[in-house]
Protein backbone atom coordinates (compact mmCIF):
# COMPACT_ATOMS: atom_id res chain seq x y z
CA UNK A 1 0.00 0.00 0.00
CA UNK A 2 1.30 3.29 -0.52
CA UNK A 3 1.35 6.49 1.25
CA UNK A 4 -1.96 8.02 -0.40
CA UNK A 5 -3.55 4.21 0.16
CA UNK A 6 -3.88 3.41 -3.19
CA UNK A 7 -3.06 0.16 -4.04
CA UNK A 8 0.40 -1.31 -4.85
CA UNK A 9 1.74 -4.72 -5.66
CA UNK A 10 4.83 -6.48 -6.60
CA UNK A 11 4.25 -10.04 -7.24
CA UNK A 12 7.59 -12.04 -6.92
CA UNK A 13 8.65 -15.38 -8.92
CA UNK A 14 11.08 -17.74 -10.67
CA UNK A 15 9.99 -16.02 -13.94
CA UNK A 16 10.37 -12.48 -15.88
CA UNK A 17 9.14 -9.98 -14.25
CA UNK A 18 6.78 -7.42 -16.25
CA UNK A 19 4.98 -4.63 -15.37
CA UNK A 20 1.25 -4.38 -15.75
CA UNK A 21 -1.70 -1.73 -15.27
CA UNK A 22 -4.52 -2.63 -14.04
CA UNK A 23 -7.87 -0.06 -12.97
CA UNK A 24 -9.36 -1.39 -10.39
CA UNK A 25 -13.14 -0.03 -8.91
CA UNK A 26 -13.47 0.89 -5.10
CA UNK A 27 -16.82 1.22 -3.64
CA UNK A 28 -18.89 0.22 -0.70
CA UNK A 29 -22.16 -1.12 -0.09
CA UNK A 30 -24.19 -2.27 3.14
CA UNK A 31 -20.93 -0.93 5.10
CA UNK A 32 -18.56 -3.27 3.14
CA UNK A 33 -15.91 -1.88 1.23
CA UNK A 34 -14.88 -3.70 -2.01
CA UNK A 35 -11.89 -3.98 -4.43
CA UNK A 36 -12.50 -5.23 -8.00
CA UNK A 37 -10.17 -5.77 -10.67
CA UNK A 38 -11.93 -6.64 -14.13
CA UNK A 39 -9.16 -7.30 -15.92
CA UNK A 40 -8.46 -10.39 -13.50
CA UNK A 41 -12.12 -11.17 -12.10
CA UNK A 42 -10.85 -10.88 -8.66
CA UNK A 43 -12.42 -9.04 -5.84
CA UNK A 44 -11.28 -8.24 -2.03
CA UNK A 45 -13.34 -6.92 0.69
CA UNK A 46 -12.90 -5.42 4.48
CA UNK A 47 -14.36 -3.29 6.76
CA UNK A 48 -12.93 -0.43 5.46
CA UNK A 49 -11.49 0.50 2.22
CA UNK A 50 -7.48 -0.61 3.22
CA UNK A 51 -8.95 -3.96 4.69
CA UNK A 52 -10.86 -3.94 0.91
CA UNK A 53 -7.08 -3.18 -0.91
CA UNK A 54 -5.30 -5.38 1.39
CA UNK A 55 -7.66 -8.27 0.66
CA UNK A 56 -7.66 -7.91 -2.88
CA UNK A 57 -3.84 -7.65 -2.48
CA UNK A 58 -3.54 -11.40 -0.66
CA UNK A 59 -6.06 -12.46 -3.16
CA UNK A 60 -4.21 -11.17 -5.73
CA UNK A 61 -0.77 -12.76 -4.28
CA UNK A 62 -2.80 -16.31 -3.64
CA UNK A 63 -4.28 -16.53 -7.31
CA UNK A 64 -0.88 -15.99 -9.13
CA UNK A 65 1.03 -17.85 -6.93
CA UNK A 66 -1.18 -21.09 -7.86
CA UNK A 67 -1.10 -20.25 -11.70
CA UNK A 68 2.40 -20.25 -11.38
CA UNK A 69 2.71 -23.59 -9.22
CA UNK A 70 0.22 -25.24 -11.94
CA UNK A 71 1.81 -23.58 -14.82
CA UNK A 72 -1.76 -22.16 -15.81
CA UNK A 73 -1.11 -18.11 -15.97
CA UNK A 74 -1.19 -18.16 -19.72
CA UNK A 75 -4.37 -20.30 -20.10
CA UNK A 76 -6.55 -18.28 -17.24
CA UNK A 77 -4.92 -14.96 -18.73
CA UNK A 78 -6.78 -15.79 -22.23
CA UNK A 79 -9.72 -17.29 -20.14
CA UNK A 80 -10.28 -14.14 -19.41
CA UNK A 81 -10.09 -12.14 -22.60
CA UNK A 82 -6.14 -10.98 -22.20
CA UNK A 83 -4.20 -11.11 -25.25
CA UNK A 84 -0.52 -13.55 -24.41
CA UNK A 85 2.38 -14.22 -26.80
CA UNK A 86 3.74 -17.29 -24.54
CA UNK A 87 6.82 -17.24 -26.88
CA UNK A 88 7.62 -14.08 -26.13
CA UNK A 89 6.31 -14.34 -22.55
CA UNK A 90 4.02 -11.10 -23.23
CA UNK A 91 0.79 -10.24 -21.90
CA UNK A 92 -1.77 -7.49 -22.59
CA UNK A 93 -5.11 -6.71 -20.74
CA UNK A 94 -8.46 -6.88 -22.34
CA UNK A 95 -9.58 -2.90 -22.72
CA UNK A 96 -12.72 -1.61 -20.97
CA UNK A 97 -14.98 -2.08 -23.48
CA UNK A 98 -14.01 -5.70 -24.31
CA UNK A 99 -14.75 -6.31 -20.20
CA UNK A 100 -18.46 -4.26 -20.06
CA UNK A 101 -19.77 -6.79 -23.09
CA UNK A 102 -18.15 -9.86 -22.16
CA UNK A 103 -18.47 -9.22 -18.29
CA UNK A 104 -22.13 -8.74 -17.02
CA UNK A 105 -20.83 -8.15 -12.95
CA UNK A 106 -18.20 -5.64 -14.20
CA UNK A 107 -21.18 -4.04 -16.32
CA UNK A 108 -23.25 -3.94 -13.14
CA UNK A 109 -20.45 -2.52 -10.77
CA UNK A 110 -19.49 0.14 -13.78
CA UNK A 111 -22.77 1.43 -13.47
CA UNK A 112 -22.92 1.60 -9.80
CA UNK A 113 -22.84 4.84 -8.25
CA UNK A 114 -19.96 5.87 -6.43
CA UNK A 115 -17.74 3.72 -7.09
CA UNK A 116 -13.96 5.05 -7.67
CA UNK A 117 -11.12 3.88 -10.44
CA UNK A 118 -7.57 3.99 -9.53
CA UNK A 119 -5.09 2.76 -12.17
CA UNK A 120 -2.20 0.77 -10.76
CA UNK A 121 0.70 -1.02 -11.87
CA UNK A 122 2.19 -4.19 -10.85
CA UNK A 123 4.59 -6.52 -11.50
CA UNK A 124 3.61 -9.78 -12.70
CA UNK A 125 5.92 -12.74 -12.56
CA UNK A 126 5.35 -14.17 -16.25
Amino acid sequence: MSKKGQYRGILTGKKFMHKIRLRLYIWSEDKVFFVYAPALDLTGYGNTETEAKDSFTHILQETVSYMENKDTLFDELERLGWTTNRTKRRVKAPDIKEMKEDNEEFRIISSKPNVKTIDESLELAI
